[in-house]
């Protein structure tokens, strides 16, 4: 189980009045992530669902958290991680650094991707080359073949079945 606390509460936007707030989020299960807060004495209520999910903890409790084992992270790194884990393709053993540099990678390649599908759409009536319809995930992999080699054993395997990507790539596909 691995959890992390960001540094939101340096921001104004990790401010609410006087009190300053901080992200808490789990690479693991969301079942980890409500047990580590129990721990903390955090109500289950407090959790925030939806497409990345986490706690927001105080400063105490963030305190609280790295003393029981929670890794400390960059904002933007918790972004990353959070983005990764989303995805399914965060290893554990990934440093928070890694998952920047793999988001950072993943960014390029979906905007490569959305102007190649703009131009796609503009000259050859909208239909996009293979290579353009292929999900993110499986080119972040053969990028990482090619470029990245220390980073491949770090990107877990894609499974197309659970592939969050793939899924968005099969609803932008245009009817046949």
């Amino acid at each position: 189980m691995t959890i992390y606390v960001d540094d939101m509460y340096r921001l104004p936007m990790g401010r609410l009045g006087r009190m300053k707030m901080s992200h808490m989020i789990s690479c693991g299960s969301e079942n980890e992530l409500h047990r580590f807060a129990y721990q903390l004495g955090m109500k289950r209520a407090w959790f925030q669902p939806g497409p990345y999910p986490h706690y927001d903890v105080s400063l105490e409790s963030r305190r609280i958290a790295v003393s029981l084992g929670a890794i400390e992270v960059t904002t933007r790194q918790c972004v990353s991680i959070s983005h990764l884990v989303k995805l399914r393709i965060f290893h554990p053993k990934m440093s928070p650094t890694d998952a920047e540099s793999v988001r950072k990678t993943l960014f390029r390649i979906n905007s490569e991707r959305s102007r190649a599908m703009q131009i796609a759409s503009q000259t050859s009536g909208g239909l996009p080359s293979p290579e353009v319809s292929e999900c993110p995930v499986v080119v972040l992999h053969r990028h990482f073949e090619q470029y990245m080699p220390h980073l491949k054993a770090l990107v877990e395997p894609h499974h197309p079945e659970t592939c969050y990507a793939c899924e968005q790539v099969a609803l932008e596909e245009p009817p046949a």
